[in-house]
């Protein structure tokens, strides 16, 4: 008997190693069952990546932010990651918040974006000062369509750099507001493969 329950778990680890090693980050053009999407439109965003990370960060924080408009560039960062970037694939940020919507018309949007910050000795580097959207880009990350009822709820969004050069580069996850709604506990993570 041990020896069959050992032969199966070692099937199933075995079959749960092939199944990870053989996985492939792909993005690609995704449609939503109401959307109607109509053939041929072109993704944002497409790269697939055969290897595993070379770099991840995480900033985690647990103090109010009230973005004070809805500008996120000039906006203090909700997260904030520097990474040195020594391989060619794809980049992924993923951003998560208690989200506070308590007023008529509270909203909050997101962008992530990349700074160059060095070229870090690498081949083929970004150029200091470079600064590279994260796609899809801009989007509202919690909007309440100006009900009272908005409370608080967690919300969390990923957007991707399919082309990020190598080098040292700073990454933000900015929020814009209405100077009313706010975000809690939240966590920014960017892997970079």
């Amino acid at each position: 008997m041990e020896i069959r329950a050992f032969t199966k778990s070692a099937i199933s680890a075995s079959t749960l190693v092939a199944l990870c090693f053989g996985s492939t980050i792909a993005l690609g053009q995704a449609t939503h069952p109401r959307q109607g999407a109509a053939p041929g439109i072109t993704p944002k965003a497409f790269t697939t990546t055969q290897s595993g990370a070379c770099a991840a960060g995480a900033d985690a924080r647990t103090a109010t932010l009230i973005p004070p408009d809805d500008s996120t560039t000039d906006n203090e960062p909700a997260g904030a990651i520097a990474l040195t970037k020594t391989c060619d694939g794809i980049t992924i940020g993923t951003f998560s918040s208690e989200v506070v919507t308590t007023g008529a018309g509270d909203f909050i949007h997101l962008d992530m974006f990349a700074e160059c910050v060095a070229a870090a000795g690498q081949s083929n580097p970004c150029t200091v000062g470079q600064r590279v959207f994260a796609s899809p880009g801009h989007t509202f990350f919690r909007n309440t369509n100006g009900s009272t009822n908005g409370g608080i709820e967690t919300h969390t969004m990923t957007m991707v750099w399919p082309n990020l050069l190598k080098g040292r580069w700073r990454f933000f996850a900015k929020a814009g507001g209405n100077n009313h709604a706010n975000l809690q506990f939240r966590t920014f993570t960017v892997v970079t493969y």
